[in-house]
């Protein structure tokens, strides 16, 4: 019992310190990750890496689809 509740504090306390390392971040990502958690409020996501990120336009796919897009590519 005890070791399950030092895991669960454990990991509750990690949590809030990676969000407080997340929000005080000079890195060019975080304000992507920090949109996507928190803000998101698109229809479809384009999700995957450099060439999602350089190669899908979601301002020349939404209007074909009828539907709010965002590019999550990293």
């Amino acid at each position: 019992m005890f070791l399950l509740l030092g895991l669960f504090a454990a990991d509750r306390l990690g949590g809030i310190g990676m969000k407080w390392i997340n929000r005080h971040t000079g890195d060019l990502l975080a304000p992507k990750f920090r949109y996507l958690t928190e803000d998101l409020h698109e229809d479809v996501l384009l999700i995957g890496a450099s060439r999602c990120h350089q190669h899908y336009v979601p301002s020349i796919i939404a209007p074909k689809i009828g539907m709010s897009v965002y590019n999550c590519g990293i």
